[in-house]
C-alpha cells in the first residue's frame, strides 16, 4: 500500500494587540516565581507575594485590554462595528469570509445573486 502525505496546518497565534513591553516583563516574571514555589520548600511570604504579585499582573492585564479596546473605538468612524469585532474576538469567533456563489439557471452561471 502506497504511503500518502498528511499536511497538518498549524493554527497560527493570533497576536493579542493590546500586551505592552510591561506585561511581557510581568509575565516572565511571574512564570519564574511560579517555578520556583512548584520546587517546593518555600516561605509563606513567597507565597503571599506570588499571591499578589498574580492578582496585580491580573489587574493589569484587564486594565491595558480595556485601554486598547477604548482606543480602538474612540479612533474609529463606525464605533458599532468596532464593538462587535472586540466581542467576537473576545468570544474567539472568527469573520467569516463570504462565500462566492454560483448558481447554474438554464445554463447561465449566476455569480451574484443580487442582480
Amino acid at each position: 500500500m502506497p504511503k500518502k502525505k498528511i499536511k497538518i496546518k498549524k493554527k497560527k497565534r493570533q497576536e493579542k494587540k493590546w500586551v505592552t513591553p510591561n506585561v511581557r516583563e510581568c509575565s516572565i516574571q511571574l512564570r519564574n516565581i511560579s517555578k520556583i514555589i512548584k520546587e517546593g520548600n518555600v516561605t509563606e511570604e513567597l507565597k503571599t507575594y506570588y499571591n499578589c504579585y498574580k492578582n496585580n499582573y491580573r489587574r493589569m492585564i484587564r486594565e491595558t485590554t480595556k485601554i486598547h479596546n477604548e482606543k480602538c473605538i474612540l479612533s474609529s468612524n463606525n464605533k458599532t462595528k468596532v464593538m462587535w469585532d472586540i466581542i467576537n474576538e473576545e468570544l474567539g469567533k472568527d469573520r467569516k469570509e463570504l462565500r462566492k456563489i454560483h448558481i447554474n439557471i438554464d445554463g447561465v452561471d449566476v455569480k451574484d445573486p443580487k442582480k
